[in-house]
C-alpha cells in the first residue's frame, strides 16, 4: 500500500529502517520470540526492498539502516544479530 499511494508522484528515495530487539540469552529464546524477529527484521526488510525496487524512480535510490548495536561486543543478542544478518 505505501509504494501503491507513492506510484503517481515516483519516489526518488525510499529508507528502510526496520528494526526490532531482543535482548536475551539464547538458550530462553523461545520459537516465537525467534519468528518475531526474523519477520521483522529480515521478512520485513527485504520485501520493503523489493516493493521499493518495483516504484522507485530510474535513478532513485534504496538506503538501508541495518544497526550500530552490534558494532561492538553485545551480550544477549542472538537472535537480534541473526535476523539482521541477511538485511
Amino acid at each position: 500500500k505505501l509504494f501503491n499511494d507513492a506510484v503517481a508522484a515516483r519516489a526518488w528515495i525510499a529508507i528502510n529502517t526496520v528494526g526490532k530487539v531482543l535482548k536475551k540469552p539464547m538458550a530462553e529464546i523461545t520459537e516465537a520470540e525467534y519468528d518475531e524477529m526474523m519477520a521483522v527484521n529480515s521478512k520485513t526488510a527485504f520485501f520493503f526492498i523489493k516493493e521499493a525496487g518495483k516504484h522507485l524512480n530510474d535513478n532513485g535510490k534504496i538506503c538501508t539502516i541495518v544497526t550500530s548495536l552490534l558494532g561492538a561486543f553485545t551480550p544477549f543478542y542472538a537472535a537480534y544479530a541473526g535476523s539482521k544478518a541477511p538485511v
